[in-house]
């Protein structure tokens, strides 16, 4: 009993008053601005929860997206998709490649993206045939997307492959333009790309195009199965003969006969007569025969 009372902390009432008191005063004054930080982390972690879900549907939407523009074969409709998704650069990037890759194939056939194409080298519509001014404007669309790759790829090697193909492009681009420097100058950056990133094929692709560039050159357009197939314009028909007037009586026009000039005969020369052979120098003559002996009237002999 005196040890439990020599435990006793004179005054230790008051010391637990005291911190009660204290941790009152603090709840009432920090109180509310506690619970409003611990409610603003809370709504915070849970507003970065949900945007990293919607961004993840976002990413879907547009991949999705994607594929069906691709299938579309509409240039129009990948650059409005790259638009409307700036913020995600691989959708972009493969849609503004294959747009570009659309308008390049319009300009080197000739016709309308999309536009179908029969057997002979026609079209459909007559619209979808390219005027040389709409042709110009294929390839202006063409490089204008090729660039905005490039910007999107450059300085990142893990896009260089991206960066490569917006190379050839532009280099098929000038081709297409008559402008050989430029498209050298393009199959260079192609090449030098495609050694930095350790791709040997597409080196020797580069190289390839490098080397039969001068040949491109005298290469004419080839002409379509329609141009060559197109008959020219028959010949303006002659005037009908006037009409013949006889007592009165008009009779109709005779049409011209269609004669066909004719080749002469052929003339087989008549071999000459065969001379008679000669007899041999030595042979005689035939004999004559006997003549017969004279017959005596008398009986004689």
């Amino acid at each position: 009993m005196d040890r439990r009372l020599q435990d006793v902390e004179v005054g230790a009432g008051k010391t637990e008053g005291r911190l009660n008191q204290d941790f009152v005063e603090f709840l009432r004054q920090w109180g509310p601005s506690v619970l409003l930080a611990i409610a603003v982390t809370a709504g915070l972690y849970v507003g970065w929860q949900r945007y990293k879900d919607y961004r993840v549907n976002q990413l879907d939407t547009a991949w999705t997206e994607l594929d069906g523009a691709l299938g579309s074969q509409n240039p129009a409709s990948l650059v409005d998709l790259a638009e409307a998704h700036a913020d995600n650069a691989g959708v972009v990037i493969f849609a503004r490649t294959r747009a570009g890759d659309l308008y390049l194939e319009s300009a080197i056939r000739g016709v309308a993206p999309g536009a179908e194409v029969k057997p002979d080298g026609t079209t459909a519509l007559p619209d979808d045939l390219l005027t040389p001014e709409r042709h110009d404007q294929m390839l202006k669309l063409a490089a204008e997307q090729y660039q905005l790759v490039l910007k999107l790829t450059a300085g990142d090697p893990a896009r260089s492959i991206l960066a490569i193909g917006a190379h050839f492009g532009m280099a098929a681009v000038d081709e297409s333009r008559g402008q050989w420097d430029a498209a050298k100058s393009s199959y260079e950056l192609a090449k030098a790309a495609a050694t930095g990133a350790d791709l040997p094929d597409l080196v020797k692709v580069a190289t390839a195009r490098l080397e039969s560039l001068d040949q491109i050159k005298t290469v004419a357009a080839l002409p379509t199965e329609a141009s060559i197939k197109t008959k020219p314009p028959a010949p303006p028909a002659p005037p009908d003969p006037p009409a013949t007037v006889l007592d009165g009586m008009t009779l109709p026009a005779l049409a011209p006969l269609q004669l066909q000039p004719m080749s002469p005969p052929t003339v087989v020369p008549t071999p000459a007569p065969a001379a008679p052979a000669a007899a041999p120098p030595d042979a005689a003559p035939p004999a004559a025969p006997p003549s017969p002996a004279p017959v005596d009237p008398k009986g004689g002999g």
